[in-house]
């Protein structure tokens, strides 16, 4: 199912922020989220692993959307953390 496009300054459902660059493809004046993606947060310290959006590639990577999975740690006490994206300011692009 097509969700929102995922950007630079996005949401996890922890309260994380999604970072990186993809400086080329700007989506609402934010350059867009791909898979690898950096996140980083009081809860979560991880990646980007898995998106919906397969077939839109950018930078040679898959965008990242709402619901994208990230993987990582806890930077507290270390132990494992599974969380997903939840919230986007170019909810307006659908991919």
């Amino acid at each position: 199912m097509p969700t929102p496009v995922a950007t630079l300054g996005s949401v996890t459902v922890t309260g994380d922020f999604v970072t990186g660059l993809c400086v080329t493809c700007i989506r609402m004046g934010m350059p867009a989220a791909t898979i690898g993606n950096p996140v980083m947060g009081a809860a979560c310290v991880g990646a980007i692993t898995v998106s919906s959006s397969l077939t839109t590639i950018r930078q040679g990577l898959p965008v990242a959307n709402i619901t994208a999975v990230v993987n990582g740690a806890n930077p507290i006490l270390g132990f494992p953390m599974v969380t997903a994206v939840g919230v986007s300011p170019a909810i307006t692009i659908i991919r």
